[in-house]
């Protein structure tokens, strides 16, 4: 009985999802507009990406967030100009549980797209649409996968490459959520920066300090430059609490409406990134 129960359920949230894909069409549809692979992954020197992804089991007993920061350093063509290549900067930062487990690293990769000319995902898209909201307007080409053991959606972003992806495995109950939540693309911006500290001048760590460590509404910050200091405290899952900026040698920062746990205040000082870790009480 409990097992004819379960499947009934499954199969009447499969036909609601289905109805929803079907039925429920996005503002701004432009149909049969698909766009090429080549408008999709169209980035330019200096673009920058921020990605957010957490992925878990449906129970939260396990599972890890992680950011990803990118910079395009240089692109180039293959000789029939079939394939660009993109040379990239990335900073990676993920956070393992319930085993608190943090993993960060700096590398430089190279990445390559291919077939430029044809539509995306070869012209499979379920719609393609714009919202004012998302991405700037840009146009949006989504893709859904819904069967009996999961669920896959995809979101193709002109200039932005694949810019929200989500699955749901029935079998498993576990869920990802990967999104785009930033990018910079010439003097166009859109969304909230999640910033990765990079690798630190070591030089520079001493010359800020900040106390009482653990605080509890306020902290000072002192420190021996003479230049303008930009700071900002970040959450641990990288999302920025508050910024701030040092006019002086010290300051002190109004700290109380961040509540308690372990944050990371970070400076940028004459184009280096130092952080500190703080315990609020």
């Amino acid at each position: 009985m409990k097992a004819n129960f379960k499947l009934r359920l499954k199969t009447f949230c499969i036909s609601i999802l289905m109805l929803i894909v079907l039925f429920l069409k996005p503002n701004g549809l432009i149909s049969q507009d698909i766009s090429t692979v080549g408008e999709i992954y169209d980035y330019e020197v200096n673009d920058v990406f921020h990605y957010y992804l957490n992925a878990g089991n449906i129970n939260g007993y396990s599972g890890m967030w992680s950011i990803t920061n990118i910079k395009i350093l240089d692109k180039y063509y293959s000789a029939n100009n079939t394939t660009v290549y993109y040379v990239r900067n990335v900073a990676y930062k993920a956070f393992y549980y319930p085993d608190p487990v943090l993993i960060q690293k700096f590398y430089v990769d190279t990445v390559s797209y291919s077939n430029l000319n044809n539509p995306i995902h070869n012209g499979f898209v379920d719609s393609v649409y714009k919202d004012p909201d998302l991405y700037n307007g840009r146009k949006i080409n989504f893709i859904d996968f819904l069967n009996d053991n999961y669920v896959n959606t995809m979101k193709y972003v002109n200039g932005c490459g694949v810019a929200s992806r989500y699955f749901y495995s029935w079998e498993s109950q576990s869920e990802s959520s990967d999104e785009l939540v930033y990018f910079k693309k010439g003097e166009e911006e859109w969304g909230t920066q999640m910033i990765i500290v990079s690798v630190e001048n070591l030089e520079l760590i001493d010359r800020i300090s900040i106390f009482p460590n653990p605080a509890k509404t306020t902290l000072k910050i002192v420190t021996d430059s003479d230049d303008i200091v930009e700071g900002a405290v970040f959450s641990l899952n990288g999302i920025r609490m508050k910024s701030f900026e040092l006019n002086s040698k010290q300051t002190t920062l109004d700290i109380s409406e961040l509540k308690p746990g372990l944050y990371l205040v970070q400076f940028i000082i004459n184009d280096n990134i130092i952080s500190k870790k703080l315990i609020i009480e």
